[in-house]
């Protein structure tokens, strides 16, 4: 049987994360966990475009989320969606040149990926920060 849509993603999006290595303590690592954990509700506060934008100005973190995003986004679309700007077929190209219904659809995938990326680095990287009564989550 045929993988679905969303196994397919799930497995870039987990294969993705395990190779940034999320778990470590570098700063770079940080950086990258806590850019992943706010990705998804920027995109949907602020839209698409705009994270877009909020992502690639941040070089440390939010460019590699980025690419790992895109990548969840390929492996289900097929096509040579990229990151780079100046790339007509970049998302970000496509983003701010897409009608509304285009627009919509790269939002639904993009959100899908993010998603699935922040639930990855939540499962490979655990918060280790103490509960209420004083146990580590």
């Amino acid at each position: 049987m045929p993988a679905t849509r969303i196994q397919r993603m799930s497995q870039t999006a987990y294969a993705a994360v395990k190779q940034r290595r999320v778990d470590s303590e570098q700063s770079s690592a940080k950086k990258y966990r806590s850019f992943a954990l706010k990705f998804p509700s920027l995109i949907h506060t602020s839209g698409l475009c705009q994270a877009i934008a909020v992502a690639q100005a941040d070089k440390s973190a939010g460019s590699d989320v980025l690419d790992d995003v895109v990548m969840t986004i390929r492996s289900i679309t097929g096509d040579s969606i990229g990151v780079k700007s100046g790339d007509e077929n970049s998302l970000p190209s496509r983003a701010r040149s897409a009608g509304a219904v285009e627009y919509m659809r790269l939002t639904r995938l993009t959100m899908d990926a993010a998603s699935l990326v922040k639930r990855y680095v939540e499962v490979v990287s655990p918060d280790k920060s103490p509960t209420a009564d004083g146990e580590n989550a």
